[in-house]
């Protein structure tokens, strides 16, 4: 049976699905598991808040207990600015001297400031208040004895000069109005704070100090709590994208399962093993680095754009001016970067399939001397996976530096004229950093698209493949009612009436077979290679359909039978035993749990197999290795003779080995298909002389035709096609046995 191992053509020109499709396919196994994905998502969210938060808090830090911000307001009486002051922030101007005020500038607006400057209302330096009562107790005496001292330095504060404060429009309050709205007892300008001691220093300070040292508490705790939820949304992804593996790995499997051996034929193993490993991995990817955190990046976005705008909507053109550039090359780039990872994708299944193909064929490599062939070969689908790589490298490499260059030119133009409005005492220092903050913040999800887009369009990519597997049609149609007997009803009649079968369409291997054999009788398929034998075999289990004619088993076509009952009454023993990575005692039972291990070892001393495996170390429970290596051919075949005598089926298929076997175990070998044959509707492909002889009907295959048909005497009697090829096949074999 021809195994051709060639690419689909599908598989080279990728699957045509839109991404918003692959991505609700992909979802669909996330439903399950939609609690831990909210879960997931409301942790993020909660983290992203602190997040965003904490810029603020610094913000704080700098204005109210670093700089100063308060502001020595001259308003003569009389004045209309004296007026306006006091009607909006009476409540706020403490008196300090004659037609002086001390004024926080949390309070001003910003045009009031400029208006101030300009008339020389306001002066320009800084100034910072003290108040006796928020001195913690034991540093008072200290703190009033240096006032005392520095006299020539400070100016008394006494009560406001109205009674309330309009909050203008654009004010940048603290954490509490009313912090502001406290009276202070001295004030001290910022030129004249810097010449004091340090040592004297920090005790005027104390406040200030104890009001950092809070909030860093306070950055602490938000960051633990930050660093809870990160840990919770990190865990409940990874478990949704583990779950969702596992089921996807599950059902793609299983669809492998049900697909005909045309698929197989066709398909390299390690393209199969690539969509159910890597493939695969590639979509759970997905939903731990890209899914919810999209979701988070987007809020990120919005959430900081509206702050950068109420911070200041001047400051804020920056950013507006580099969007367009990142947007443009974004889109650019998630075109580019799909078709690389495609290409990607599918360059390392070719390399995975040769690597398989070479690896099973090893032992013919190095026997024929074919490695430096083999090498060549391999080079070139190797070259393809480098380019492809290359490819994909580039693409990144565009991107990432673009978009670091748009965000530090957007940040050079906040420094440049965000410095100038803190010159101008427009804005704060505190309100400077803490904006640079955000536009760092709102640049960090796109910085992170790269790698957010090489994630997704890898997943795309694998989704398309996986997808495409999983929506591989069987060519295995089953039947909406299905004939389905009790295994004991089944009597293992079969029959083929005017059947034609091709892999390849025109290319019949099969032309107008027609034979039956009636329950309990011995078939033996006789033939030059390439006659049709195996396939027969494999068309009585249907492992592919036919093209025309019928396959009946007990009068019913095979098609309307239940294919696992029709599968379980078919016991196979192929040439090339195959031999799974378990124990011997699984190999021979296959999981079936009513297969016992006293039925274990009673069908191995049946098939005489018991003796070798009693010698083992381990005996029944000795570990096989792959193929069944360690074990001779003899061994393998016996195991195999083991495995179809345990289920008991009612029809045999038999492909007997044509490897050389010592005397022994070829007499164990023949006593044992005997036995397996007792009682069985058996179909031979037949290479043992003894075999062809107990046929009860013997077929002669030739170019995919039954030539001839009849006992082996009546057969040398015609002196036909069978007679010569006993000549050729079988004369020495007997004069071998005699």
């Amino acid at each position: 049976m021809p195994r051709h191992m060639h690419i689909p053509e599908e598989d080279l020109r990728g699957q045509k699905f839109y991404d918003s499709r692959l991505m609700k396919r992909i979802l669909r196994y996330a439903n399950p598991y939609r609690i831990l994905l909210i879960v997931a998502f409301v942790l993020l969210m909660g983290a992203s808040l602190i997040e965003i938060y904490l810029p603020y808090i610094s913000r704080q830090a700098i204005d109210r207990y670093i700089v100063p911000n308060n502001h020595l307001v001259y308003l003569p009486a009389g004045s209309k600015l004296r007026d306006k002051f006091i009607d909006r922030y009476g409540g706020a101007l403490f008196v300090a001297g004659k037609d002086s005020f001390i004024l926080d500038g949390a309070w001003l607006d910003p045009a009031d400031m400029k208006q101030g400057l300009a008339q020389k209302n306001i002066y320009p330096d800084k100034y910072w208040t003290i108040r006796i009562e928020d001195i913690p107790e034991q540093l008072r005496d200290s703190v009033i004895s240096l006032v005392e001292k520095h006299k020539d330095k400070f100016i008394s504060v006494s009560e406001p000069i109205g009674d309330s404060v309009i909050v203008p429009r654009k004010a940048k309050l603290p954490f509490s109005k009313m912090s502001l709205l406290q009276q202070p007892d001295y004030t001290i300008s910022y030129q004249k704070l810097t010449e004091i001691p340090a040592e004297e220093l920090s005790i005027l300070r104390s406040n200030q100090l104890a009001g950092l040292l809070k909030i860093a508490i306070l950055y602490f705790i938000l960051l633990t709590i930050s660093f809870i939820m990160n840990f919770g949304q990190i865990y409940s992804l990874q478990k949704v994208a583990q779950n969702v593996m596992h089921d996807l790995r599950v059902k793609l499997f299983n669809h492998i399962q049900n697909l005909s051996l045309r698929f197989f034929d066709n398909t390299p193993v390690g393209k199969i093993v690539t969509r159910a490993t890597n493939d695969i991995n590639r979509i759970s990817e997905m939903f731990t680095s890209v899914l919810v955190a999209s979701f988070k990046d987007l809020i990120s976005l919005f959430g900081i754009g509206i702050i950068l705008f109420y911070m200041s909507w001047k400051l804020s053109l920056a950013v507006i001016g580099v969007l367009p550039l990142v947007v443009m090359v974004t889109v650019l780039f998630r075109r580019a970067m799909r078709e690389a990872y495609r290409w990607f994708r599918k360059s390392l299944a070719s390399v995975n399939a040769k690597l398989s193909e070479d690896l099973a064929g090893m032992e013919i490599i190095q026997a024929f001397v074919q490695q430096e062939r083999m090498l060549g070969k391999f080079d070139e689908v190797n070259e393809e996976f480098y380019r492809s790589s290359i490819k994909m490298l580039w693409v990144n490499s565009i991107f990432r530096p673009l978009i670091t260059l748009f965000i530090n030119i957007a940040v050079a133009l906040v420094i440049w004229y965000g410095g100038g409005l803190v010159i101008q005492q427009t804005i704060s220092l505190g309100m400077l950093v803490a904006y640079l903050s955000y536009i760092n913040m709102f640049f960090r999800p796109i910085q992170a698209l790269a790698n957010k887009f090489s994630i997704l369009q890898s997943a795309m990519a694998a989704a398309e493949r996986v997808f495409g597997l999983i929506d591989t049609e069987p060519e295995i149609q089953l039947p909406d009612r299905p004939y389905k007997p009790a295994m004991e009803q089944i009597r293992g009649k079969v029959e083929f009436r005017n059947v034609c079968f091709a892999y390849k369409e025109n290319e019949w291997v099969l032309k107008d077979v027609s034979f039956c054999a009636e329950p309990g009788q011995k078939i033996a398929l006789v033939g030059a290679t390439g006659a049709g034998k195996t396939t027969i075999t494999a068309l009585i289990s249907r492992m592919y359909d036919i093209q025309s004619g019928q396959i009946l088993v007990d009068d019913v076509d095979i098609r309307e039978w239940d294919i696992t009952t029709l599968r379980k009454s078919i016991g196979v023993v192929l040439q090339d035993v195959f031999l799974f990575s378990t124990d011997i005692r699984e190999n021979i039972r296959l999981g079936e749990e009513k297969i016992d291990d006293s039925a274990v070892q009673r069908v191995a001393k049946i098939v005489n197999a018991y003796e070798f495996i009693q010698n083992l170390p381990r005996q029944f429970s000795e570990p096989v290795a792959e193929r069944g290596a360690t074990l001779s051919a003899g061994q393998r075949q016996l195991l195999s003779f083991a495995r179809a005598l345990a289920f008991d089926p009612k029809i045999l298929i038999l492909d007997e080995a044509t490897a050389n076997i010592d005397t022994h175990t070829e007499v164990l070998i023949q006593d044992a298909i005997e036995k397996l044959m007792k009682g069985r509707t058996s179909i031979v492909i037949a290479h043992r002389l003894s075999t062809i002889r107990k046929a009860d009907i013997i077929l002669v295959m030739h170019k995919g035709k039954i030539i001839e048909r009849g006992s082996h005497t009546q057969l040398m009697r015609k002196q036909g096609y069978y007679s010569r090829l006993y000549e050729l096949q079988f004369k020495y074999m007997e004069k071998d046995q005699r």
